[in-house]
């Protein structure tokens, strides 16, 4: 009597095998986070950002003509229109990185922060 082959002793049945398989895991889960960023910014994020520093830039105009109207001024407004460049003003560096001190050329793109999400703090508090 001839012995059975390896095969078919291990062989499963074709609708088992293709069960197996689909749970297989694959190369890129074997390696790297799991949330992966982007090496750069895209051009949509780009342009969210540019329209987030003119939102500041207009906001800050507002408050300046309130209290021009007002004949009033305050140093913080006096201070931010001395220090802070506009947006048309800013070089892109700045535009789309931030100050880091871990980071080895000190800068960071701005689209690896945290998330907003992730950096609220919670309005519910436990009862003393």
């Amino acid at each position: 009597m001839a012995s059975p082959s390896s095969s078919t002793i291990f062989a499963a049945p074709p609708s088992l095998s293709l069960s197996i398989a689909m749970f297989k895991p694959t190369q890129s889960l074997f390696s790297g986070l799991l949330w992966k960023t982007p090496w750069r910014l895209s051009s949509p994020q780009k342009a969210r950002q540019r329209k987030r520093l003119r939102n500041v830039d207009k906001v800050v105009d507002t408050v300046s003509a309130a209290l021009a109207r007002q004949n009033q001024t305050t140093k913080a407004v006096e201070r931010w229109y001395a220090e802070m460049p506009r947006e048309e003003e800013m070089l892109p560096k700045d535009k789309y990185t931030i100050f880091d001190k871990k980071e080895k050329t000190y800068r960071k793109s701005i689209h690896s922060m945290a998330s907003p999400q992730d950096s609220f703090l919670t309005l519910s508090y436990e009862p003393c």
